[in-house]
């Protein structure tokens, strides 16, 4: 299985040496969940995406975490021609920032978090999705948070729907309408953060079964 990830600005010990690359936890992550899958960086040049795409026909994206949208334009303009070739064709999850630039690309809207509870601290996210809920026989889940952007319920686009919720009510996770989108605010493939249950479910979606 082909897995195709978005790269995130990677900074180098010296601040004059920077390069896109994909973080090391992405690797380790997605070989705990099996060794059938091949990953493939996107190149970040929109020219010849389409090409790129043909060649490499992956069978999931990953769109990663890293800036927030409109810091690297060129960045921001990679991930929405991908999300204009493959929506709705592959499954794609989105991932912190890759949550963010799918609700965007989709019509929603986003905020700047005014409280200090969504950047590095850890918090419960309430799982509002029943397929979720009954995967992790739970309706509650301590995630991690980094973001300095939030999207509250009703900035939330209409082909989306609510997955989670922070306790201040912003949402956490969404799904598209179809299915063919999983999105979380808060990074899953960090080691610190694993979950067995939740590694296993988006094993389930990028393979095409499930949710």
């Amino acid at each position: 299985m082909r897995i195709a990830l978005t790269q995130r600005l990677m900074t180098s010990p010296s601040q004059f040496e920077k390069g896109f690359g994909i973080e090391s936890n992405w690797p380790f992550f997605l070989r705990n969940l099996s060794h059938d899958l091949l990953i493939f960086q996107v190149p970040n040049d929109v020219g010849s995406l389409a090409s790129w795409l043909k060649v490499v026909d992956p069978d999931a994206v990953i769109l990663t975490g890293g800036e927030d949208v409109g810091k690297y334009p060129d960045r921001d303009a990679l991930e929405l021609s991908l999300l204009d070739l493959l929506y709705g064709i592959v499954p794609i999850l989105g991932i912190c920032r890759g949550f963010q630039i799918v609700n965007l690309w989709s019509g929603g809207t986003q905020s700047v978090a005014t409280n200090s509870g969504h950047l590095t601290e850890s918090h419960p996210v309430n799982i509002e999705d029943l397929s979720l809920r009954e995967w992790l026989n739970s309706s509650e889940l301590v995630v991690n948070s980094y973001h300095s952007n939030l999207v509250r319920r009703h900035e939330l686009s209409e082909q989306m729907t609510v997955v989670a919720t922070a306790p201040d009510g912003s949402v956490e996770s969404f799904r598209s309408t179809d299915r063919s989108v999983l999105a979380f605010q808060w990074h899953p493939e960090r080691p610190r953060e694993y979950h067995e249950l939740m590694s296993s479910y988006i094993y389930r979606f990028i393979h095409g079964r499930g949710p």
